[in-house]
């Protein structure tokens, strides 16, 4: 069997191979590795702020808290952020801030996990806008291309036909066209 230090190829490997009893022994060895961290994570220190971001979904959410560390970067809440830890949810957007000193009197086993950096996301904010935008544009041309055909339609139908011609100038007059 195939072994490697690092946690995301053994997860590579482990799907690779699902179903198998290799996946299980690496998936067993992996869920062991991240027990064994979580319980050695030793807490953090030193740190200037907190982000309290928000994660799970439904009934389930819970607030989980990040260390900020004096990196010359500001934060703001509704910053995007990439933060270290063992979640699954490593990309999240920060909700609030608290003190270290909130953190000292209401979070026992303190903080084991901080915020590595924030993701600019700006130019893909943009892109989704612009197609938002662009969907919205070609929705309103084809109204119009669709109202301009009902109008041609009558018109061109109503220069073959002389009934059609004189019931579409009266309803022309009626409808002060």
């Amino acid at each position: 069997m195939i072994e490697f230090p690092i946690k995301f190829a053994s997860i590579i490997i482990a799907k690779k191979r699902k179903g198998t009893l290799d996946s299980f022994v690496l998936q067993y060895k992996l869920n062991n590795i991240e027990k064994k961290e979580n319980e050695e994570m030793a807490k953090l220190t030193g740190y200037q702020s907190v982000a309290v971001v928000e994660l799970g979904s439904g009934c389930c959410k819970k607030d989980y808290y990040f260390a900020i560390y004096e990196d010359g970067t500001k934060y703001a809440v509704g910053d995007t952020v990439y933060v270290s830890g063992n979640g699954s949810d490593r990309i999240v957007t920060i909700k609030d801030f608290v003190t270290p000193d909130f953190i000292e009197e209401n979070i026992s086993k303190g903080i084991t996990a901080e915020v590595i950096c924030k993701i600019n996301t700006a130019a893909y904010e943009y892109r989704v806008m612009q197609r938002k935008e662009a969907a919205k544009l070609r929705k309103e041309m084809d109204k119009i291309i669709k109202d301009m055909d009902e109008v041609k339609k009558y018109v061109m139908y109503a220069a073959e036909n002389p009934a059609l011609r004189e019931l579409l100038e009266r309803y022309n007059e009626l409808e002060n066209k």
